[in-house]
């Protein structure tokens, strides 16, 4: 079925009688076929135009007003700021930041959790400079929980167990 309504313009596809839009697809998918593909929203009161384009890169971007925003590459890693994630969630900005607000009074204010494909999860949550230096470390590795403060890469403190170590060997710990 292909239809267009002479007194609204709407058009139809699949359907007999479009409505909701002026296209109305219906009963199938939408394929843009061409080099470099483009859904373009272009509203009149919002004054932005939204464009969700693959790239010469192969990204899927998301555009306001032709300002790139969020890309997706091929292996699923999607940036935020920038047009090459680097991880499966990479932020970058002049300032970045990121706000986590969990409104569930009885709920969790953060969860990290790497499971490792076994049952018992291991992982690191590691805050780090622009040159790879560490500066904090929260570990857990099979029930070994600890905190690590760390200066130059070295460790400068660590909270294990309820110790709390300074400039010693944990070894040493009594």
């Amino acid at each position: 079925h292909f239809v267009v309504q002479r007194d609204s313009g709407n058009v139809g596809i699949g359907t007999s009688s479009p409505s909701g839009g002026k296209l109305h697809v219906s009963g199938g998918d939408v394929k843009i076929t061409d080099t470099f593909p483009a859904l373009i929203l272009d509203g009149t009161t919002g004054g932005n135009e939204w464009a969700f384009l693959e790239v010469a890169s192969g990204n899927l971007e998301i555009r306001v007003n032709d300002s790139q925003k969020v890309a997706i590459d091929s292996s699923g890693n999607v940036g935020i700021g920038t047009s090459s994630p680097s991880k499966k969630l990479h932020l970058s900005a002049a300032d970045v930041s990121m706000y986590l607000d969990n409104t569930n009074a009885n709920g969790q204010a953060w969860e990290f959790k790497s499971t490792n494909g076994a049952s018992s999860s291991t992982g690191t949550l590691q805050l780090k400079d622009e040159d790879g230096h560490f500066w904090m470390a929260f570990n857990e590795n099979a029930g070994s929980n600890f905190i690590q403060f760390l200066t130059n890469n070295a460790e400068a403190m660590r909270i294990d167990d309820g110790n709390v170590g300074i400039g010693v060997v944990p070894s040493a710990w009594n």
